[in-house]
């Protein structure tokens, strides 16, 4: 999907997730950070204005992405992990019926 940032960021506010697949979208900003959906609609004055008038402070939207593999992908503003749709996670899987063998 190729959008201007402006599009981008009208198009991500009643979309959080992508079509198909339904994979979270994640907004870049500025200064690089990743923010989620949540902190978008939480300072979305902030970020129209930055996006809109094209400021460097920080809210200025320059596209929406998936995160695919990165681990370490935190949101700027709430620090909430950006989980990734792929890759490894260190996270395994355990069943509950399982005993410890001695």
């Amino acid at each position: 999907m190729n959008m201007k940032p402006l599009e981008a960021l009208h198009y991500w506010k009643d979309n959080p997730y992508c079509w198909p697949g339904g994979y979270e979208h994640i907004g870049i900003l500025s200064d690089g950070e990743a923010i989620c959906h949540d902190c978008l609609l939480e300072n979305w004055d902030s970020i129209l204005d930055s996006t809109k008038n094209h400021y460097s402070d920080g809210w200025q939207l320059i596209g929406i992405d998936v995160n695919w593999e990165d681990d370490s992908c935190y949101c700027a503003n709430c620090s909430k992990q950006l989980k990734p749709e792929y890759g490894d996670s260190d996270e395994t899987e355990t069943d509950e019926t399982e005993q410890e063998v001695i």
